[in-house]
Parts: structure tokens; sequence; C-alpha cells
């Protein structure tokens, strides 16, 4: 009897575990196509040609070999969402969408609350996700 109970609880632990892995791993990818669907092509450029921008990202080589603390979307939404709540995110977005908010304050948000390594891992994700939305 002690043997099907452990069997149980080392069951419900795996689907557990694989669904977590599931949800995070369906999560990242629809924040990620949410946010990159908002933003047209039009405005994409404009980015990429905002001099803070490409302040911001100018010191990051995305092809590095360095050992980041994460490099996929899913690990870095896992990082992120220790660190903010669904509301900031939605925040800063809505104020990033109405001008409200520019590089160099998200820039400033981030280092209150990541390391050095950390942002450039997340920039180094961000300059992936633009210049797939790019190659479309």
């Amino acid at each position: 009897m002690l043997k099907w109970i452990v069997a149980v609880f080392i069951v419900i632990g795996l689907v557990g575990f694989f669904g977590y892995q599931f949800v995070i791993s369906k999560g990242s990818n629809l924040l990620v196509d949410r946010v990159v669907n908002q933003i047209n092509n039009d405005e994409l450029q404009q980015l990429i040609d905002d001099p803070t921008f490409q302040a911001f990202t100018s010191n990051v080589d995305v092809n590095t070999d360095k050992d980041l603390p994460f490099e996929t979307k899913e690990e870095a939404l896992k990082v992120v969402l220790k660190e903010f709540s669904m509301s900031e995110i939605t925040d800063v977005a809505t104020k990033a969408q109405k001008g409200e908010i520019n590089v160099a304050e998200v820039e400033a948000l981030l280092q209150e609350r990541f390391t050095e390594e950390e942002i450039e891992a997340l920039k180094i994700i961000a300059i992936k996700e633009i210049q797939a939305k790019q190659s479309k």
C-alpha cells in the first residue's frame, strides 16, 4: 500500500513539473508573440533607429560565448516574473505605447532589479527577437 502512495506522489510530482515547464514555455512564446505582434514594422524600424535604443543596445554582442544567467525566452520570462508582477509589466508596456516612458527610464527600472549580466542577457534575447521579426 505504501508503494502505491509513493508511486502516486511521484506521478503527481512529475505531472506537475512537466505541466509547469509546458506552461512557462507556452507563456513565454505567447508573451513574446503578443509584444511582437503589437509592434508593426514602421514602429519597429523607428525603435531600431532611435539613438537612445541604439545606445542602450550598442554594447551588446549577440553572438557572445559568455556564460549568461539565461539564454532562452523561457528562462528570461521566469527571471522577469520573479522581479516584476504582471501588472507592473502591463503598466510599463502601456506607458511605452503611449510614449509616457522612454528607453532610459526602462533601463533605470531594469538596473534597480537585475544584475548587469541579467540585463545583458535580456538585451541579447530582445535583439534576437527583433532580428527574427525583421527577417519575416
